[in-house]
């Protein structure tokens, strides 16, 4: 007899959710709810009928933004690469975007025709569900404190509205093979290994006195070996309260499911601390490797 190939976890809970009565129990990981042991994916991956499967989510290990996750044990989701992920470190994306097209769908029907997006895609976007852009209150603390921006070497166009670094690099024209000479500003592209790539090499830079000082904006990513290296060479952290409202070209909404920390490089770390503190804690390093 032909044995039936086992249905993905993403398929069985479409099912469930388009044959299931309402009142119908949510699927169980380890004997408990989706919504309950894995609540940040759940949400973002499957939380409504209508649009199950419309999230993505970035692996932190190969880099890729895709659907089709799979929960195994409480608090965890696995990759297609075999990675495994903590559930509230989940990267999130696709659904302001789902969003936003089903209400194109809507007024498209209300009004008799087909809807078509109100602008195109640039032309220099960088990295596609990479596109966090700094809110300009963020940059403007960051340029009133190191004076102007000298280089962001991870930018584009549309960014450079906001920044308006004196120099910046974008897919392009690729940072990570250029000088940062001076004051930098980093907002890297948050997936990996880009994130790695760009903090690594702002770190490098550093040393050899290219880079003058830096503030570096990322997610906060304790357990990754690149944060670990910013936390042991930069002379001020901060841990931002509350979370950063970043602007997403065309949507309304950032749907930011990250907690963020700033990275004060340089020799002014009191200066940075007087000029940040209100945004949250700020912390000196005092130990592990230091710039020579």
């Amino acid at each position: 007899m032909r044995r039936r190939k086992p249905r993905s976890f993403q398929r069985v809970y479409q099912h469930h959710l388009e044959t299931a009565p309402r009142t119908a129990e949510i699927p169980a990981v380890d004997g408990l709810p989706i919504n309950e042991s894995h609540p940040v994916g759940f949400e973002g991956l499957y939380a409504t009928p209508e649009a199950t499967g419309y999230g993505k989510a970035t692996c932190a290990k190969c880099g890729e933004t895709h659907n089709g996750w799979t929960p195994i044990r409480a608090g965890q989701w696995k990759c297609r690469c075999g990675e495994t992920t903590n559930d509230d470190q989940m990267q999130i994306v696709g659904k302001a975007e789902y969003d936003l097209e089903q209400r194109l769908k809507r007024n498209g029907k209300s009004n008799g025709h087909k809807p078509t997006p109100t602008t195109d895609p640039p032309a220099d976007e960088d990295w596609t569900n990479d596109e966090w852009y700094t809110p300009a209150d963020i940059i403007q603390r960051v340029r009133a404190f190191m004076g102007e921006i000298d280089v962001d070497p991870a930018s584009c166009d549309y960014a450079q509205r906001t920044v308006q670094a004196k120099t910046y690099y974008t897919r392009q024209t690729d940072g990570l093979i250029r000088e940062w000479h001076g004051r930098v500003w980093l907002n890297p592209p948050y997936s990996y290994p880009l994130v790695e790539r760009f903090t690594v090499e702002l770190l490098r830079q550093y040393r050899q006195g290219i880079v003058k000082e830096a503030i570096v904006l990322v997610n906060n990513r304790t357990d990754a070996a690149w944060f670990q290296s910013l936390l042991v060479t930069a002379e001020a952290t901060q841990f931002v309260s509350g979370r950063i409202n970043f602007e997403r070209k065309g949507l309304q909404t950032s749907a930011n499911r990250q907690g963020q920390v700033f990275f004060y490089v340089g020799s002014r770390a009191v200066e940075y601390s007087m000029a940040f503190g209100d945004m949250g804690a700020v912390m000196r390093c005092m130990w592990g490797q230091k710039k020579a």
